[in-house]
């Protein structure tokens, strides 16, 4: 079974991805903050992490450099505005090389 670590400190966002992610059969965990998020990765394995940018401690750009040493993919999703400045949710896909 995937593990994916949900990062999110939208309480109710954080709810709703990880519900969706469990009926689609992933095993799920999940951290409102960066810093609670760097505990996890470092005690347990992950497939993949979604990542919300805007977190409190440790926020999801600084989060990068430890996932991809741990080779974890990161996709971002945030409220904060995309590369086109429209707002919205964007996502940007890291892979474990990058």
């Amino acid at each position: 079974m995937y593990r994916i670590l949900v990062v999110e400190d939208d309480e109710d966002l954080g709810e709703l991805l990880q519900m969706n992610l469990q009926v689609a059969g992933y095993e799920i965990r999940t951290a409102q903050a960066g810093t609670e998020a760097l505990r996890l990765i470092e005690k347990e394995r992950f497939d993949l992490a979604l990542l919300d940018i805007m977190i409190p401690e440790i926020d999801g750009f600084e989060l990068l450099p430890f996932m991809q040493q741990k080779k974890i993919p990161v996709i971002y999703v945030s409220a904060k505005n995309g590369p086109a400045g429209r707002g919205g949710n964007a996502a940007v896909v890291f892979t474990a090389e990058e």
